[in-house]
C-alpha cells in the first residue's frame, strides 16, 4: 500500500470539512527546508531508521 492510498481518505475528509483549505502535495528525494519553501506540514517516509536526523 502506497502513501497516497493511506492519506487519501483522511485528506478527502479534511477538504470536505474545510472546503476553503488549499492542499498542495510535493514529493522530494532531497532535504527540504520547510521554512524557506513555505511548507506548513511535512510527512517524512524513510526505508530505514537511523540516528541521522538531518536527512
Amino acid at each position: 500500500m502506497g502513501l497516497m492510498e493511506i492519506l487519501s481518505p483522511t485528506l478527502t475528509d479534511f477538504l470536505q470539512t474545510y472546503p476553503k483549505a488549499q492542499l498542495q502535495m510535493v514529493a522530494a528525494d532531497r532535504p527540504v527546508n520547510l521554512i524557506d519553501e513555505r511548507i506548513d506540514v511535512a510527512i517524512r517516509v524513510r526505508t530505514s531508521l537511523t540516528t541521522d536526523a538531518a536527512w
